[in-house]
């Protein structure tokens, strides 16, 4: 009875800790991935927008990693993240089997035509963007400015 609960609750704090890892994990990648994209396609019009769209999603397998590994509505979760991919999946099949149709040709033609219009000024953001390393250590700097002084030592 007791024992038995105990001994549950002591067996799913691994779970726990590591599903805390995980959620965690994911955050800082999706938070480095969004600065990484917004401050590299930052003065494009639709840099800001990609950068949020990449984090939601690398936020999302994050928690859905987390869930499962907590063994909590895996059986919600799981297909969730089966319709998400075969979504995304059917967009690129659809829109690239689109291009077989006339009407999709001229759409297709005129995103072509933008994206060379793009390349140039894409290539020139990426170029003039601080690179990875110069980032990290702006946000580095940014967050020993942030955290409080802690390297004054106590008196013994």
């Amino acid at each position: 009875p007791v024992s038995d609960l105990l001994q549950g609750i002591i067996g799913f704090l691994p779970k726990i800790i590591v599903a805390i890892i995980i959620v965690v994990l994911a955050a800082a990648i999706a938070a480095g991935a969004k600065g990484l994209i917004q401050n590299t396609l930052g003065g494009l019009s639709y840099g800001k927008a990609l950068g949020n769209i990449v984090a939601v999603f690398i936020l999302f397998l994050g928690v859905t990693a987390a869930l499962n590994q907590i063994e909590v509505a895996t059986t919600v979760t799981t297909p969730i993240l089966i319709a998400v991919l075969a979504i995304i999946a059917g967009v690129i099949i659809v829109g690239a089997g689109g291009g077989l149709i006339k009407p999709m040709q001229q759409r297709w033609e005129a995103i072509l035509t933008k994206a060379e219009e793009e390349a140039p000024k894409i290539q020139q953001e990426a170029q003039n963007a601080p690179s990875v390393t110069e980032q990290a250590k702006r946000a580095a700097d940014q967050a020993k400015q942030a955290a409080p002084a802690t390297t004054a030592r106590r008196p013994r």
